[in-house]
């Protein structure tokens, strides 16, 4: 994902299926239905339009990042307090460590026994 050169949407193949007949997708119908494409195409764009979805991203990897995407995120400083019976946690609800130099303290009793 890091890296690669995403092709212009403009160069974009689109594909057309009969999933009620074509579950697995094998048959592209978009060179024998041509009309049908682009009757959705045109549907494609005035519903990304109603629901201001242009214009479109391809960014993968920003995207994921809420920092580098611009968005705000539901961790916030450089530290963090976890508690016992804390079940898993996603990685969404922790502060990141990626690609940043970081410590580890952890205060714990240890029994005699």
């Amino acid at each position: 994902m890091v890296g690669q050169q995403m092709p212009a949407f403009d160069d974009d193949v689109w594909e057309l299926y009969d999933g009620s007949k074509d579950w697995t997708q094998f048959h592209n119908l978009a060179q024998e239905m041509p009309e049908k494409l682009h009757e959705l195409q045109r549907l494609f764009l005035i519903e990304a339009v109603k629901y201001n979805v242009l214009p479109l991203d391809d960014r993968q990897t920003e995207r994921i990042d809420p920092t580098t995407a611009g968005r705000p995120s539901l961790v916030k400083g450089d530290s963090q307090i976890f508690f016992a019976g804390m079940g898993r946690l996603s990685e969404n609800s922790v502060i990141s460590i990626k690609n940043k130099s970081f410590s580890i303290t952890a205060d714990i009793d240890v029994k005699a026994d």
